[in-house]
């Protein structure tokens, strides 16, 4: 038996890449931040109401997704704001409130 909330093999979309991985790096870290909150609240809102969905497998899925933005955050494109930052402490500090 596969495990849906830990190992969802129908997520594998290429070579062992999985979606998330995908999703993640065409974010920046705040909107991906904003992805998996709305999953998380999704999960919770809906838990306990799906037939023959134990009420434990939604919120397993949505304990999974504080895991899943801490794993693959590093994959997030930077933000305009980190970029600016950035390049302004390269240029001595101009900037510094972004």
């Amino acid at each position: 038996m596969t495990d849906n909330v830990n190992n969802p093999k129908h997520y594998e979309v290429l070579n062992g890449v999985e979606a998330i991985e995908i999703i993640a790096s065409s974010m920046t870290e705040e909107q991906f931040h904003g992805y998996c909150l709305g999953n998380i609240m999704k999960y919770r809102l809906r838990a306990g109401k799906k037939v023959d969905n134990p009420i434990e497998i939604d919120l397993g899925k949505s304990d999974k997704y504080h895991t899943i933005f801490n794993r693959y955050r590093h994959l997030c494109k930077a933000s305009t704001r980190r970029v600016v930052a950035t390049e302004a402490a390269k240029l001595g500090g101009i900037n510094d409130g972004l």
